[in-house]
């Protein structure tokens, strides 16, 4: 049975500081579009937080 709703997301953020906030408030959106119960969403976000902080301080993205 198909809900309708996607079952991938994809966003792609410039390798910026402020990028880990939008991240942030696309995850909480889809979220409660989802209806993700706030225990889960309150793992979540920070989690996503964590990695994005990594991927902007820390990946090696070649010119282009």
């Amino acid at each position: 049975m198909n809900s309708g709703m996607p079952k991938d997301i994809e966003w792609r953020l410039p390798r910026r500081p402020r990028s880990v906030g939008r991240a942030r408030a696309l995850l909480s959106e889809q979220m409660r579009a989802w209806k993700v119960p706030d225990e889960v969403a309150d793992t979540s976000v920070p989690l996503l937080s964590e990695l994005m902080t990594n991927a902007v301080r820390h990946a090696y993205v070649p010119p282009g």
